[in-house]
């Protein structure tokens, strides 16, 4: 199985000054179940198993 890896991510909208992600690393491993939350709590990423295709019935 492979970790999903992201490196040195910088991200702001189009539109504004505001950096949302800036120098952001991430390593996702199989097997895991990954969630991000914004400022107010409320989920801005659902993750689900990366090895979901093994789910498959």
């Amino acid at each position: 199985m492979v970790n999903l890896e992201i490196k040195d991510l910088t991200f702001h909208y189009r539109k504004s000054h505001y950096t949302v992600f800036k120098d952001f690393n991430l390593t996702l491993s199989p097997g895991h179940i990954y969630g991000l939350l914004g400022a107010n709590g409320t989920p801005r990423l659902a993750g689900d198993r990366l090895d979901r295709h093994t789910q498959r019935g």
